[in-house]
């Protein structure tokens, strides 16, 4: 004779199942947020430097009256404006540079990164909306004397959107 299970302690198979269709399903959802959250912060890094390049841009603007002639690289704009960004921060991440886009008196300009591709490994994750894109930054157009350059991130940008520091 079969007795029976009084006071039967431990979970059964299908509570179990259950649970592991729980976590599967906010699994799915938590890693991909957690990835583009990783990837926004690795773009932190940039936009911050960045926005350390254009506050020397402004100060080199203050002193000299127009904006400086376009750099081509992290380390000629280090150089000339004397910004205390390690070019490593964005040459690791990809290219940077500073194009004046006027003459005196009619000055513009913007600063452009374009990120690496995935491969290199700093962006590795990022989804493909933001490795190889560019992110610029640009002055308005024709600066007049004694105003504040005004800075703006360019809709000419080909990253996606959710990637740029809100307005």
């Amino acid at each position: 004779m079969l007795k029976k299970m009084h006071n039967a302690k431990g979970f059964t198979l299908i509570e179990l199942m259950i649970v592991i269709a729980i976590i599967g399903i906010l699994a799915a959802i938590a890693i991909p947020m957690y990835r583009a959250q990783s990837c926004k912060a690795k773009l932190t890094e940039v936009t911050n430097a960045m926005s350390h390049i254009a506050s020397a841009v402004g100060a080199y603007y203050n002193e000299n009256g127009e904006l400086p002639n376009s750099l081509g690289n992290a380390a000629a704009i280090q150089n000339t404006l004397g910004v205390n960004v390690d070019p490593t921060v964005l040459t690791r991440i990809g290219s940077v540079a500073w194009n004046r886009t006027g003459t005196a008196g009619a000055d513009a300009g913007n600063i452009t990164v374009t990120l690496a591709s995935a491969a290199s490994g700093a962006l590795a994750g990022c989804p493909t909306t933001v490795t190889g894109q560019t992110i610029i930054l640009s002055t308005q157009t024709n600066i007049a004397a004694d105003d504040p350059i005004r800075w703006n991130w360019d809709s000419a940008s080909t990253i996606q959107g959710t990637f740029l520091p809100r307005r």
